[in-house]
């Protein structure tokens, strides 16, 4: 179940989404996500390209063209999550411009509380609990 807003000429910019897994590990995720999108790589250019590369049915080349495309800030990222997580964990998560994690603060599902910073790669570099 979603509620999406879109960016004017392009994909998704804010989502209030709820999502389970099927079977008995539910792996329930909800909350509010943002994205960044850039202003010059509209949805309709996009639809574009994913058509041509489609039309070389070149299932490799279509990997890497879209690869390149998310290395080029072409695809857009999430930027922030506030709600629960599949493993349990509820907060906040903060991504850098190239989508990576770079602040949780959250509650854990054992109820233990978490402000971690991390780096590009996504280790902790710094905990204040």
């Amino acid at each position: 179940m979603v509620y999406s807003v879109d960016q004017r000429n392009t994909d998704q910019i804010m989502q209030l989404q709820y999502s389970e897994a099927a079977g008995k590990e539910k792996g329930r995720v909800y909350g509010l996500k943002l994205w960044d999108r850039p202003d010059d790589f509209t949805l309709e250019r996009l639809i574009k390209v994913d058509d041509s590369l489609k039309k070389l049915n070149d299932p490799v080349l279509y990997k890497k063209a879209f690869a390149q495309l998310n290395e080029d800030g072409k695809l857009g990222c999430e930027r922030f999550f506030a709600g629960k997580t599949s493993d349990g964990e509820v907060g906040l998560f903060l991504r850098d411009s190239n989508g990576k994690v770079r602040l949780r603060i959250y509650v854990d599902k054992n109820n233990a509380t978490h402000i971690e910073s991390l780096d590009a790669k996504g280790n902790v570099v710094k905990s204040d609990l």
